[in-house]
């Protein structure tokens, strides 16, 4: 039998095509869902800090009405002092009591900044209190950042507190 010199080795060639484009298609996919791995992950890590923040602006909206209020008619950039525990006496908290709203909420920071402060609150003119309550506006920011990227989220916001005017 006689085989054309001309066609010799092409079956080798056609397959040594065929596997260097399979290769090209399998790295392409890996590299793919290399990409949306990553993207999973810094969303997963972003909806956790978003929660950590959002935790403390709860923390500290639960005790507005408390005397540990956050919200004492002034900025302030550490709402939580009341809760501190300064056993050395160096003026620095060492630990914080039991009752610290932010004890399970890790690497969060919370301050209030008064907006506006003794404003006449929008009341009906005919209201019986409307000369004796005033409003307060605040901004409470929370802010979480993450321990190993250092990125941070910040969440506001805005509460009008009625007090009785004095």
């Amino acid at each position: 039998m006689k085989h054309p010199r001309r066609q010799h080795g092409s079956a080798l060639f056609v397959s040594l095509l065929m596997l260097a484009l399979l290769t090209i298609l399998g790295t392409a996919t890996v590299s793919g869902r290399m990409v949306e791995l990553r993207i999973a992950g810094n969303t997963q890590r972003m909806m956790e800090s978003f929660q950590q923040a959002d935790s403390g602006l709860i923390a500290a909206v639960s005790l507005v009405d408390d005397a540990d209020s956050p919200l004492k008619g002034r900025d302030d950039d550490t709402p939580f002092d009341s809760f501190a525990v300064d056993s050395d006496g160096d003026g620095a908290p060492d630990s914080y009591s039991a009752a610290y709203p932010l004890t399970n909420i890790p690497d969060v920071v919370v301050a209030s900044r008064l907006i506006r402060g003794d404003s006449a609150c929008n009341r009906d003119a005919n209201a019986s209190s409307s000369n004796t309550i005033q409003c307060e506006f605040y901004d409470i920011r929370s802010t979480h950042t993450a321990p190993l990227t250092g990125a941070t989220t910040t969440v506001h916001m805005g509460i009008r507190r009625q007090i009785i005017a004095q």
